[in-house]
């Protein structure tokens, strides 16, 4: 019996659609054969191949993530296709970009990003850091509350 492994993953890198040079983001990637409107993506009704939500880490303008785990696999048919689109949309605002990448014979994959992400509103990013920092507070006093419960 011979085993054939498939790949998994794949690995995605580029430059921020946040605009800010380093933070962690909140986001859904997505992976699609062919590109969503924008439309279809800010309303979320875009049909896509695969899709998990991710805590997208930038640093200096960039980002890298690697796509697929083993509870959540890449499907097969995926690396079969010449290329594929990838969304990354932010969880709580409607920023959001979308590149191209092209699958070689081998399953390498090669980025070639379409264009630009697009400008960041800097009102949107203002509230998104008030919202995490509310956020964290909240959690900092559930935290709190569970530590005087337990001790």
């Amino acid at each position: 019996m011979r085993r054939i492994t498939l790949p998994k993953g794949i690995e995605i890198s580029g430059k921020s659609p946040f605009g800010t040079s380093s933070g962690v983001y909140e986001v859904r990637i997505s992976i699609s054969q062919d590109k969503p409107p924008d439309d279809s993506i800010t309303s979320n009704s875009f049909n896509s191949l695969w899709k998990d939500n991710f805590h997208l880490r930038v640093s200096e303008g960039h980002f890298s993530e690697i796509l697929g785990t083993d509870s959540n696999p890449i499907p097969a048919n995926v690396f079969g296709l010449g290329s594929i689109w990838i969304t990354i949309q932010d969880q709580f605002s409607s920023v959001h970009t979308s590149f191209e990448l092209h699958i070689s014979q081998d399953n390498k994959l090669l980025s070639v990003p379409e264009g630009k992400p697009k400008p960041v509103d800097a009102k949107k990013v203002k509230k998104l850091e008030c919202h995490l920092v509310g956020l964290v507070h909240k959690v900092r006093k559930v935290v709190k509350v569970l530590l005087d419960i337990l001790v």
